[in-house]
């Protein structure tokens, strides 16, 4: 299954670095984003990527853009497009804060059409990262089933929960909750490892959302 880094790049080196080594990022293309300006210190970044890249055999392009540039998320949707992969890693700790809302379309419409799956590297620069569902992030209407499965799981004081034993048979649920849980897993809202529901950062901030609307029923 091919896996594209996403990697905006600003002017923190070690950081980028440290993104490219990050024990769970495992590329088969590297695609690098810059706004322009301060293009000495970028080049020497981006000089670094390509030699990495260069020693884990992989391929590496770069995408530079400039403000107002209307043509940005068409430029890496395409290049997304040639190489067709099934997961993309974007990296939410580097880079220009021009780029979020042009990435953020780009990997949407990406998800839209080709179902891939979209990990966010998320987390506080000089701290700790961890992968989360992109999509998770902009999930916030569901369907009433989702929602009332979702309610469910969220009102249970684990992090990690048993799906026979603490949740199906606890709720006298039918086998149909699993498609519901293959749903809510698709949206990033919970991840799954054999008979395990693991509650997701995204999913808690979405109920806590829910929570504050007042449309949290089941509590």
């Amino acid at each position: 299954m091919k896996t594209a880094l996403l990697l905006p790049i600003g002017i923190a080196k070690e950081t980028v670095y440290g993104v490219m080594r990050y024990p769970e990022v495992k590329p088969d293309v590297i695609i690098t984003i810059t706004v322009r300006g301060l293009e000495e210190v970028k080049s020497e970044i981006l000089s670094g990527v390509t030699s990495l890249a260069e020693l884990m055999g992989i391929p590496h392009y770069h995408v530079s853009i400039s403000y107002g540039d209307t043509e940005a998320g068409a430029k890496i949707f395409n290049l997304l497009k040639t190489h067709k992969p099934q997961t993309i890693v974007v990296s939410g700790v580097t880079g220009s804060r021009y780029l979020f809302p042009i990435v953020a379309q780009v990997l949407l419409l990406y998800w839209h059409e080709y179902k891939a799956r979209i990990l966010l590297i998320h987390g506080i620069e000089g701290e700790s990262w961890e992968l989360v569902p992109f999509i998770s992030f902009f999930t916030y209407n569901l369907k009433r089933r989702q929602k009332e499965i979702f309610e469910l799981i969220y009102q249970v004081p684990k992090d990690i929960i048993k799906t026979k034993e603490e949740f199906i048979e606890k709720y006298r649920l039918g086998r149909h909750v699993y498609t519901i849980l293959k749903e809510l897993e698709m949206r990033g809202l919970i991840s799954r490892r054999r008979n395990k529901i693991i509650k997701t950062m995204p999913g808690y901030l979405l109920y806590n959302l829910l929570k504050s609307l007042g449309e949290v029923k089941h509590e």
